[in-house]
């Protein structure tokens, strides 16, 4: 183990007789021989300063994968789903704050694939409603611009399912939202699912 520890004054390495337990050290070669270098003061602030920067965007290639179960959705009421609850997401796409959206960070911009999955719970239909009746739709959209729109009759005897899949450009800050739809002539809850990967720059 090196013994010897210099302090840099002046610009010359100067032997103290022990480590100052506040400050670090690195070894290194001093006259051929290891030893401990203290850090300058110039060193300790630029550590500092970069401990406390706020942490840098994540720069691979994005992804977030969110769900939500049994959302209450309005009939004739187009309904944004919210989703709370997240698999995946490593670049920080989504909040509780704004559960309905999902927001392209810095440095993921690019090609994404986007699935988006609703299944609409049959059974729930609430008071004056007519399951399996009626029209069932799922929709995604960029800011205010659909994106991808998938409508059809509900299933005749089970839970009704729709998938939207797209493939698209995105800038960031574009802002992505699904939303559902449903006239079975009361409310109904729905499960959804959606996931968001970057796969190109």
């Amino acid at each position: 183990m090196p013994e010897k520890i210099y302090r840099l004054v002046n610009n010359v390495l100067v032997e103290i007789p022990e480590r100052d337990p506040s400050r670090r050290y690195r070894m290194q070669d001093v006259a051929g021989l290891p030893a401990y270098v203290e850090f300058t003061d110039a060193e300790e602030a630029a550590r500092a300063a970069e401990e406390a920067a706020p942490p840098k965007p994540f720069g691979g290639l994005g992804r977030c994968v969110a769900s939500r179960s049994a959302q209450s959705v309005p009939n004739t009421t187009a309904t944004p789903i919210q989703f709370d609850t997240e698999t995946a997401d490593n670049a920080a796409y989504h909040g509780v704050a704004n559960p309905d959206r999902f927001t392209v960070p810095p440095r993921q911009a690019g090609t994404y694939d986007i699935k988006v999955y609703a299944k609409f719970l049959e059974s729930t239909v609430g008071a004056g409603g007519t399951a399996n009746a009626g029209d069932r739709a799922l929709q995604v959209r960029v800011g205010a611009t659909p994106i991808v729109s998938v409508r059809q009759r509900a299933s005749a005897a089970s839970d009704t399912e729709l998938i939207a899949v797209a493939e698209l450009d995105l800038a960031v800050g574009d802002i992505l939202r699904a939303g559902v739809f449903q006239n079975s002539g009361g409310s109904m809850n729905v499960d959804a699912r959606i996931s968001l990967r970057r796969i190109q720059v």
